[in-house]
């Protein structure tokens, strides 16, 4: 249930989520059914995959499409009995709008989607079976569920259910800033006990930008559209959660980091754009959906690409 190099499922809910998209037969989904941990992780597998199949889309329309086939696709034999009622008109954008839009995770949760989460697993075993066939892409995805489930029972108050990873990792950030930056886009515990500070701001501040750029670069398609833009900053604003970082500030840190300026914007501080430049790489790790391995990548890439231009970051101790 796991490739070289990957984390394996880890729960008994991600089990069973894994098993039904490896084989989905009625019996695998009625047993989800009556698992509530099962159905949390099996929503949370769905948001995923449709994330991962559509967030770079400017508009709904193609995933709106896929569901709305898919939904009345013959093919649906093996669906959930409670998913066995006709969809209503407005049940795809009603879909569409709980796995692309919710932005911060506390807004996501599982629950939200109430009689919808039926439809869901059906098109998440759909999903499955078309875009994460092969082992490794099922055991990926599923994990990516698990992560997401236990995060929110960390937001609510109730502890992990996952091993932490402790160290530093082979393939995993090697500085500060990086494993700061990778604990904030898997949305992590704070560290026990206080971390270094990286003694040079020039340092900081070339990492956070090229780390923002570069999320940037994977997120929206050259030439975006204002209004997938200004959703995106929108989104930023909601997640820093600080008045100072308003849905206008965003919006101006946004656009000018798209279009290759990277000085302050004109009456903005220093420590706002940076903070903003920080949430900007953690909502386009949230839109994508990206695993585990991709933040670390594109980390690791950062850290090169600053080293590159003179600076020694701070190592993690």
């Amino acid at each position: 249930m796991t490739g070289a190099g990957q984390r394996p499922v880890s729960t008994a809910a991600g089990r069973r989520v894994h098993r039904l998209l490896a084989a989905p037969t009625l019996a695998s989904h009625v047993a989800l059914a009556f698992s509530r941990p099962s159905r949390q992780v099996a929503v949370k597998a769905w948001i995923v995959a449709m994330r991962r199949t559509f967030g770079r889309d400017a508009t709904h329309g193609p995933a709106e499409k896929y569901v709305r086939e898919a939904l009345h696709s013959p093919g649906r034999s093996v669906a959930p009995v409670r998913a066995r009622r006709r969809p209503g008109p407005d049940t795809p954008s009603r879909l569409v709008v709980a796995a692309l839009e919710n932005g911060a995770p506390a807004l996501s949760a599982w629950s939200a989607l109430g009689s919808d989460q039926g439809w869901a697993v059906t098109l998440l075993t759909g999903l499955a079976e078309t875009r994460f066939a092969d082992g490794a892409g099922l055991t990926e995805l599923v994990r990516a569920a698990e992560l997401r489930v236990d995060r929110e029972r960390r937001i609510a108050g109730h502890g992990s259910r996952l091993a932490p990873a402790l160290g530093v990792r082979p393939g995993t950030p090697r500085s500060v800033l990086g494993q700061d930056l990778r604990a904030g886009a898997m949305f992590d515990p704070p560290r026990p006990g206080e971390l270094p500070q990286e003694p040079s701001v020039d340092a900081a501040v070339t990492f956070w930008r090229a780390a923002a750029l570069a999320a940037l670069g994977r997120r929206f398609a050259p030439d975006p559209p204002a209004d997938a833009v200004a959703v995106f900053a929108r989104r930023v604003a909601v997640l820093a959660a600080d008045p100072r970082l308003d849905e206008a500030t965003a919006l101006t840190v946004v656009r000018a980091s798209l279009q290759g300026r990277p000085e302050t914007p004109a009456g903005l501080s220093p420590d706002l754009v940076h903070q903003a430049m920080a949430v900007v790489f953690v909502q386009a790790a949230e839109d994508l959906a990206w695993y585990e391995r991709e933040i670390d990548d594109l980390l690791c890439g950062v850290e090169r690409e600053v080293e590159s231009r003179g600076f020694r970051l701070l190592p993690m101790p």
